[in-house]
């Protein structure tokens, strides 16, 4: 098989996988986030859809409410909504 045949193959196994050439050589770790996300009232009102429209935020992360600022719901009277946490993972190369 000729070196660019290999070569391309490489790169099609590679994007298979999702790992990139240059990534596989070098170290790395995951680091763990806590996020959150505004799970909206299926009759939520424009404030509650925007907040939900923001998706995966960090845990500290803050949201739109009436009175100012809110880290979960409710983000006004009669809010319905709620709010879903999670943990997200960041590659940290050594």
């Amino acid at each position: 098989m000729e070196a660019a045949a290999i070569a391309e193959a490489l790169r099609i196994v590679d994007a298979m996988l999702g790992v990139r050439l240059d990534e596989k050589s070098r170290a790395y770790t995951y680091e763990i986030a806590n996020v959150k996300r505004w799970v909206a009232d299926p009759d939520a009102c424009d404030l509650c859809a925007d907040n939900e429209d923001l998706g995966w935020i960090d845990d500290d992360g803050v949201f739109d409410g009436v009175f100012g600022d809110v880290d979960e719901p409710p983000a006004h009277p009669n809010c319905l909504c709620a709010v879903e946490y999670g943990e997200k993972r960041h590659r940290v190369y050594v």
